[in-house]
């Protein structure tokens, strides 16, 4: 491979891996920062985009749940939302709720996704609440 080839090949694997970077720029916070966060803004709309079952099983007090698994369902839930609003996702772990995000922001809304998920969440001590018991052992 000539020199000249190889820096071809290495501007183009920067340029492209730039603007991975510049799409990825979702902020994602700890519980306790994306809690204050969440409550310094009066915008802010909170989703739970886990399962049904997850959701009621507990999630954060005044999450509303669109559930990103089923995805024609996702898709109407996002189309729906304000763009005049910034929405906090989280998820059980913090994959989904990043993948959610970033789809969210590609529609052109302001998104802050937790770090951690719903486990983090609880294992932080933070309230949660359950809209069906949990099953006895």
């Amino acid at each position: 491979m000539s020199i000249r080839h190889f820096l071809t090949a290495l501007v183009g694997a920067m340029a492209t891996l730039t603007s991975c970077e510049a799409q990825d720029s979702i902020p994602t916070l700890a519980p306790a920062q994306f809690e204050q966060r969440m409550k310094a803004d009066s915008t802010a709309v909170l989703i739970d985009v886990r399962t049904a079952t997850e959701y009621s099983e507990g999630h954060l007090p005044g999450a509303r749940n669109i559930d990103f698994l089923e995805p024609q369902s996702f898709a109407r839930g996002i189309a729906a939302l304000d763009s005049a609003h910034t929405y906090y996702v989280y998820c059980r772990s913090g994959n989904r709720s990043h993948k959610a995000a970033m789809r969210m922001a590609r529609r052109g809304l302001r998104v802050v996704d937790m770090a951690g998920g719903f486990r983090a969440w609880s294992a932080a001590g933070k309230e949660a609440v359950a809209t069906q018991p949990a099953p006895r052992p």
